[in-house]
């Protein structure tokens, strides 16, 4: 149907023409499907984002023991959200990682060390260390695109906030809510 339509449009002398150009595409055709699957993420990216959580988590965890040692549970539910989203979101940018995956490789760090310090006891805070920041993540890779990196700060920060906030409330830490 479409070699109709074409010869129509094109004419006699490019018959040749024609055939050509039908056989590449079924070679194009022919490789794409064999080449289905597509490279997600490279070695460089992977060493990138990490680089951009660890970078993240060093400066996060100097700040966020000065901040807890000070306000206590005041300081992890409103200030520390702020450092963190900061810093993940600034090191993925400055580094050029993605956003996300770079959330997700701090959430990973973060429950890394609960479960380090805590033991078994620190599974369940690491899991949420983990899905906390992936979902941060998403929310700031999907903002940055549409308000850049003021908006994605800000918007995360307050998700990120509200996460703390919850998770202290339900956990009754220090045997108070919010000091």
């Amino acid at each position: 149907m479409v070699k109709k339509s074409l010869r129509k449009k094109l004419g006699r002398r490019t018959k040749k023409h024609l055939a050509k150009a039908l056989k590449c595409h079924r070679k194009r055709d022919e490789f794409s499907k064999e080449d289905e699957m597509p490279n997600i993420i490279s070695l460089t990216h992977i060493f990138v984002i990490l680089t951009a959580a660890f970078l993240a988590a060093g400066i996060t965890w100097s700040f966020n023991s000065l901040v807890i040692n000070r306000l206590g549970n005041r300081g992890i539910s409103f200030v520390t959200p702020a450092i963190e989203e900061i810093a993940k979101t600034g090191a993925a940018i400055g580094l050029g990682a993605a956003i996300a995956w770079t959330h997700l490789a701090f959430g990973l760090v973060e429950a890394a060390v609960e479960i380090r310090r805590r033991g078994i006891r620190g599974l369940s805070a690491g899991w949420a260390a983990l899905a906390g920041h992936s979902l941060f993540g998403l929310i700031a890779s999907w903002v940055y695109m549409r308000r850049g990196f003021l908006g994605a700060v800000l918007i995360t920060y307050l998700f990120h906030t509200a996460w703390n906030w919850g998770i202290i409330y339900y956990s009754n830490r220090n045997r108070s809510r919010l000091d």
